[in-house]
């Protein structure tokens, strides 16, 4: 069999998260994750706050920072954190000589006022300084936030693994793409029209993963992303193309038919490699092979469906955040 050729790098697609879709992945693991305290010191902001300001908190790094991301979340002026926690530090280095609490920098000016410029903490510093006192925040502190951006410090490295193991699982299936134009190639076909063949099949097999109640392909990609299905969308999916869309889930599914094809299209080498698609399309519908399924063994519903198929969030989650109602029926307008 020949060697397929090497994926091309992806191109930018609707599936590569801007930095805010990421953030708003890693609040919703959060909220799933670390419950904000009864005691009201913290508002549902505070999630997004420590997103947006990661390694606060659980890393070394410069005072200033700091101090302002414990001025945003308390919503104590800057200059009164700064004073406090310099005098804090002051007080660390008194009674624990012989620890690395800081480092560098200037902890106060000449003329006594806080500094903190060039002053590096280091984790264990943070660590004393937000639990020190009796403030809601310290409190707060003692019981949520600490857990918070270590949660958040596993979770982003969830999603980076992943964004890996996506990609990894997409090439498989490109070389699945790949080994079926060769195998008609070999089988007589010009290279053009077995890539073509094979592209065209994929239509067909989408039908195995796509509930019938989205009329293309393309319009569940739409819906499953909350975007409007205006002639303009559409036409940006069709030009980024559906596998591009993908999910890991949908890769995975998308991989296997295509390997089912081709292995049924070597068996029966007479047959029209169109033919074995259906064929796959058909015993997959039959069996509900692609639909995914709750622990009781019930399938998803047609939203969930597609959202584990086209929505990051949903398959890295394992739930949707946002609600979406269903399309209604209707002719393919593409």
């Amino acid at each position: 069999m020949p060697t397929p050729s090497r994926p091309r790098p992806r191109s930018r697609t609707l599936l590569q998260q801007t930095t805010a879709q990421r953030n708003a992945t890693l609040v919703r693991k959060l909220e799933q994750t670390v419950s904000l305290p009864f005691n009201g010191a913290l508002s549902p902001n505070t999630y997004r706050y420590i997103v947006t300001n990661p390694d606060q908190a659980t890393t070394d790094g410069p005072l200033i920072p700091f101090c302002n991301a414990i001025s945003n979340i308390t919503g104590n002026s800057f200059d009164t954190v700064l004073e406090e926690n310099v005098q804090r530090i002051e007080r660390l280095v008194a009674t624990n000589p012989n620890n690395n609490y800081h480092a560098g920098g200037r902890l106060r000016n000449l003329d006594g006022s806080a500094c903190g410029h060039g002053v590096r903490l280091s984790a264990e510093a943070k660590n004393q300084l937000l639990g020190w006192g009796g403030e809601p925040v310290n409190i707060a502190w003692r019981d949520f936030i600490f857990r918070a951006y270590k949660a958040l410090e596993r979770e982003r490295a969830n999603l980076g693994q992943y964004l890996h193991d996506r990609q990894v699982v997409a090439a498989q299936g490109k070389t699945e793409h790949f080994y079926a134009v060769a195998d008609l190639v070999r089988l007589g076909d010009g290279p053009a029209t077995a890539e073509g063949k094979v592209v065209k099949a994929h239509g067909t097999l989408y039908k195995a993963m796509i509930p019938q109640c989205f009329p293309t392909a393309t319009e569940a990609v739409c819906v499953a992303k909350g975007i409007p299905r205006t002639p303009a969308n559409k036409k940006m999916v069709r030009n980024q193309t559906i596998t591009a869309n993908g999910t890991q889930s949908f890769h995975w599914e998308r991989g296997r038919l295509v390997n089912r094809t081709r292995q049924m299209k070597t068996q029966n080498p007479n047959a029209d490699y169109m033919e074995c698609a259906r064929a796959v399309t058909e015993y997959a519908l039959e069996h509900e092979e692609c639909r995914f399924r709750d622990l009781n063994g019930n399938p998803v519903s047609d939203r969930e469906q597609v959202k584990l198929l086209f929505d990051l969030e949903t398959d890295f989650v394992g739930t949707s955040s946002v609600p979406l109602a269903l399309p209604a029926p209707a002719a393919n307008t593409n």
